[in-house]
């Protein structure tokens, strides 16, 4: 008996140049594209001529639903998911769902990887990650407020470098002022920050800034948006380039000499 097929591909930063080969062969094999509308732009040119659902934000559940039982029904299905399914992405919810219904010999599931807006952003800064990191998301529509602060919290007295995800939006404010307020207890005002806004797309834009910097943005943050990440350095995390960069330092100085002979 043949089965369907639900493949969970993660998409990248919305670049066409981040899309893996093994996501571009599983969106050309699919018979049916699932998506939320404002991403199918970004695979636009790999899945013309395909037949495509797509749904606005918050119909993720539904999105899900359509994408089983369109595969229940033979049919190989690609899910979308920017970024890495597995960060704040589909795969988890798919998953529950299958497991909820007792699915899984019914259906063949792939999940593919890919490269998320914060190690894009990472990248373009210079070295901002290297060691242990968290990433957190402000968004409190499925998470509560504190939740969301010990984690925060927890995260910064560890000393990691931190993702931030979500950080603003017009409606939900209150989670990046506890950020803020953590973000003045327990990092240093000369602590580098990377604020990376719509990355991978036609509007990118990368700042380096500083903690200081960000704390006095509290009342001028058009950079800081849904589109917006931001990582957080620890406390070995220097500015290099003239600025221009951002590395955290792993440790190598205190056991190897830097020097190069000309």
């Amino acid at each position: 008996m043949n089965k369907g097929a639900i493949y969970i591909l993660s998409t990248g930063t919305g670049d066409p140049g981040q899309l893996t080969q093994n996501v571009v062969d599983y969106l050309q094999k699919s018979d049916l594209i699932v998506s939320y509308t404002k991403y199918l732009k970004d695979i636009e040119p790999v899945v013309k001529g395909k037949e495509v659902y797509s749904t606005g934000m918050t119909h993720e559940v539904e999105r899900c639903k359509y994408a089983i039982e369109q595969a229940l029904t033979c049919k190989k299905v690609a899910l979308i998911s920017n970024g890495d399914a597995n960060v704040y992405g589909m795969a988890g919810l798919v998953l529950e769902i299958i497991e909820e219904n007792n699915l899984w010999n019914k259906l063949e599931v792939v999940i593919e990887p890919g490269i998320t807006s914060f190690l894009a952003a990472a990248a373009k800064a210079g070295g901002a990650v290297m060691n242990d990191f968290a990433i957190i998301s402000l968004s409190n529509l499925l998470t509560p407020d504190d939740k969301i602060q010990k984690r925060i919290h927890a995260a910064f007295e560890a000393d990691f470098v931190v993702g931030i995800y979500n950080p603003l939006s017009h409606s939900r404010k209150e989670p990046y002022f506890m950020f803020l307020d953590a973000l003045k207890q327990y990092k240093k005002a000369e602590i580098p920050v990377v604020v990376a806004q719509n990355i991978g797309r036609k509007e990118e834009q990368i700042w380096v800034k500083t903690v200081g910097d960000l704390l006095e943005l509290k009342d001028n943050m058009d950079m800081i948006n849904m589109s917006t990440v931001l990582i957080i350095g620890n406390s070995n995390t220097k500015t290099v380039n003239s600025g221009k960069n951002v590395v955290t330092k792993r440790g190598y100085q205190q056991n190897y000499d830097y020097k190069i002979d000309e």
